[in-house]
């Protein structure tokens, strides 16, 4: 009886550091991904874009370029927004334009399926993918 109790008062104490859905408490789930690093996506036949972001926990910066397809015209900006997984939301500033609005999720660690919105673009799909 009392290896009984000894092996309840163990998994007790094993349990109650655990909470559900937490990478830390639980080695065995997966960290979410995070958005540092480059990413480069084409909203086909508009633009391609490539951002460069920094991450803080939740908060995200960094800079980025746009190439619109049919001329060639290059936008830099600097970039801001927020992450809380699967969720990302950028900013992506361009000089005397609105800024257009990069709202996605996370597919995978190394890929996010998003939209463009804002500066003449209107739920145009992008797909972000990170580069080595």
């Amino acid at each position: 009886m009392k290896n009984i109790l000894r092996i309840i008062v163990i998994l007790i104490l094993l349990l109650s550091g655990c909470t559900k859905d937490d990478p830390v408490s639980d080695p065995m789930l997966p960290l979410p991904p995070t958005t540092e690093g480059t990413w480069t996506g084409v909203a086909s036949p508009y633009v391609k874009m490539t951002l460069h972001i920094n991450q803080n926990k939740g908060e995200i910066t960094g800079s980025g370029t746009a190439i619109r397809l049919r001329d060639g015209l290059l936008s830099n900006s600097n970039i801001e927004g927020t992450t809380m997984y699967p969720n990302v939301t950028i900013s992506f500033g361009i000089q005397g334009y609105a800024p257009i609005e990069i709202r996605g999720k996370f597919a995978n660690t190394n890929q996010i399926t998003a939209e463009l919105n804002g500066s003449g673009f209107y739920q145009i799909p992008i797909t972000l993918i990170k580069q080595e």
